[in-house]
């Protein structure tokens, strides 16, 4: 006697689940690595390394802890594919660039990136990325005039690069990652008042710089 449609379909939906749940399970245990999960990741990158800069028209060389001027906390979104969108931001007020501590500037960074993640092997893997990036720059310079007058003038200036950056991300424990590797900012052009020299109005850096991250899904 054959049993009714209903439990006929309730037995052959019983045995599927028996035989697609361990499947499933195994999928998600086999995609569970950075670059193969949707995830969102926030970072903190280029905190530690070596850069060689140009800003301003003036070369300078960093080493060990940066200045927070040239840190990032970047906010990502990373799909199962390995695609990844997002940007990294940035804000500080520096004084005494030049040796004057009457000399000060605030500066803005903005960095939109599109990537691709994957997973090397246990503990390791990568990710690479590129993007345009954009400072903005607001200073302010005290000057004394030759009747003891005080007058502050201010600069207003916009630098734009193209970013790469290529880093191999050591995985210690599960959604926590540290990053290494190499980055350059290439000058694209810049934007300010006509007095300002064109060299001035440059920004480039290259370095191997050392970051960390989380992910979270």
């Amino acid at each position: 006697m054959r049993p009714p449609n209903g439990k006929r379909w309730l037995s052959t939906l019983a045995f599927g689940l028996t035989l697609g749940l361990p499947a499933v399970a195994a999928a998600q245990q086999t995609k569970s690595h950075f670059g193969e999960r949707d995830s969102f990741v926030v970072s903190i990158e280029r905190i530690f390394g070596f850069q060689g800069q140009n800003l301003f028209g003036q070369n300078n060389d960093s080493i060990g802890f940066h200045p927070i001027l040239w840190g990032n906390v970047g906010l990502f979104a990373v799909q199962s594919s390995g695609l990844s969108f997002g940007s990294t931001v940035g804000l500080a007020h520096v004084r005494d660039l030049t040796g004057d501590d009457k000399d000060s500037f605030t500066v803005a960074r903005l960095g939109p990136r599109i990537g691709y993640a994957g997973w090397l092997k246990q503990g390791f893997g990568y990710w690479v990325r590129g993007g345009p990036s954009a400072m903005f720059l607001f200073s302010k310079q005290e000057n004394t005039d030759a009747n003891g007058q005080k007058t502050t003038e201010s600069q207003n200036m916009e630098l734009f690069q193209l970013s790469l950056e290529a880093y191999v991300v050591i995985a210690p424990t599960d959604h926590l990652g540290i990053l290494v590797g190499p980055h350059a900012d290439i000058h694209l052009f810049g934007l300010a008042s006509d007095d300002v020299d064109s060299d001035a109005k440059k920004y480039r850096s290259a370095g191997l710089t050392v970051g960390l991250m989380g992910d979270f899904w």
